[in-house]
């Protein structure tokens, strides 16, 4: 869906509600302020791992919790 849909659905919602609470934490949630400070600056290596562990997530080369939980399973037991 693109941005200015997106934006559409959220007015039309928005005018929709009269509880003055939710109107109040709707804008309290569109009230946020990123501090730059807080940003994570990665390094290039980090910045490859990373990309090479989305690869991996998005091509399924990844396992469950419950499959890596086998495999410690078995290694404990050798």
């Amino acid at each position: 869906m693109k941005a200015k849909e997106v934006k559409r659905r959220l007015i039309e919602k928005i005018e929709q509600i009269n509880d003055p609470k939710i109107l109040d934490e709707v804008n309290r949630l569109l009230n946020f302020d990123v501090d730059k400070s807080d940003l994570l600056i990665l390094s290039t290596d980090q910045t490859n791992a990373v990309e090479e562990g989305r690869s991996h997530y998005f091509s399924g080369k990844v396992k469950s919790d419950d499959q890596l939980n086998e495999e410690i399973d078995e290694w404990l037991k050798k």
